[in-house]
């Protein structure tokens, strides 16, 4: 995986995390009932995901990954591999098939979206 991401804003309190999923089948894609958006992105995501997130903030240069907020800045992620962890495997997106994610960032006043990603999937 690559990423460049460039943070206006810190990922705080302030900042829900949107995720909509879509699964591929004979009518092309479709959407997936998900979750709603989730409070507090940054901390939720620590505490459900916390060695991929530490691991991820490191890597893109978080001087402090283990901790929230995330500071605005930009940062770049090159050939990437999410490595398998027991940790969160219980917990992680099952993926059965090809699945298309789209992960936003919110603002949770405006629910306005200021960073949004698209993650493919396949099994």
């Amino acid at each position: 995986m690559s990423v460049k991401m460039v943070l206006t804003r810190p990922i705080d309190q302030s900042v829900g995390l949107k995720i909509e999923a879509e699964k591929w089948g004979s009518s092309g894609w479709t959407k997936v009932p998900y979750l709603p958006i989730i409070p507090d992105a940054c901390n939720t995501m620590k505490r459900f995901y916390s060695q991929y997130m530490i691991d991820f903030w490191r890597t893109v240069g978080v001087k402090n990954p283990d901790k929230c907020p995330i500071p605005p800045g930009d940062y770049i992620l090159k050939n990437y591999t999410f490595a398998s962890n027991p940790q969160t495997e219980q917990t992680a997106v099952p993926v059965h098939g090809r699945v298309r994610l789209t992960v936003s960032l919110v603002d949770m006043t405006t629910k306005i979206p200021f960073l949004c990603t698209n993650v493919y999937m396949q099994s």
